[in-house]
């Protein structure tokens, strides 16, 4: 349990605190370049993104081991965030998007900064699913 529960903690922080972090700025909710309502949508986003990372962190942590039924249902809020970031990498070009609006965007061992951190994220998500899932 103690390996879902680390695992756990270090994906909600990636897809939680990460993307607060990197985006609270000029480059995305402070760009003057956005539309007002696409500002507005990123903050939504971000809220979204750290209420489903403190829930993942509460419940891994708060959750006794005798209620392992009910900590698997724990590893869903980060699928939730996940799964559909993947979706929206994948379909991309269908509907004009980009991965970065900078043209020397940080990449991390020579992958986009967001795919890498997110990847990393499904990676620890995925140690956790299995291990909460296992018992």
């Amino acid at each position: 349990m103690l390996l879902a529960r680390v695992s756990l903690t270090i994906s909600a922080f990636l897809f939680s605190v990460g993307p607060v972090v990197v985006d609270l700025s000029s480059s995305h909710v402070f760009n003057d370049a956005w539309p007002p309502h696409a500002r507005f949508h990123m903050v939504w986003l971000l809220a979204v993104l750290a209420v489903a990372g403190l829930a993942t962190f509460a419940g891994a942590w708060l959750i006794k081991t005798e209620q392992s039924k009910l900590f698997r249902l724990i590893t869903l809020p980060g699928w939730m965030v996940l799964i559909p970031f993947f979706v929206a990498v994948f379909t991309v070009g269908a509907y004009g998007g980009s991965l970065s609006d900078m043209p020397d965007a940080p990449k991390v061992f020579g992958l986009d900064g967001n795919i890498f951190g997110f990847s990393l994220s499904a990676i620890f998500q995925s140690i956790a699913t299995y291990s909460a899932w296992q018992r």
